[in-house]
């Protein structure tokens, strides 16, 4: 893009509110919540999918962002769809 990292950060926070690191991060967890709700793959495995480093900071991450565990997310989802059927 013809800047420096720094400067880049600053005009992505000014023109989103939020930080690059924080962006990618929410793509990550809203990615791993598609996968949990359509594939039956380990939580593990849908970690190291969306790019995360670490099951716990996956798992603290994707709490932050949607207020329940992948687990949790995956077993409500599946209550809630069969609930539907």
């Amino acid at each position: 893009l013809g800047m420096s990292e720094s400067r880049f950060s600053r005009c992505f926070r000014r023109n989103t509110g939020r930080t690059f690191t924080d962006f990618v991060s929410r793509v990550r967890i809203h990615r791993a919540a598609q996968l949990l709700l359509h594939s039956d793959r380990p939580v593990a495995h849908i970690c190291k999918e969306v790019g995360m480093r670490s099951v716990a900071g996956f798992n603290r991450r994707f709490f932050e962002n949607k207020g329940t565990t992948p687990s949790e997310f995956r077993r409500q989802a599946g209550l809630h769809r069969a609930r539907s059927d």
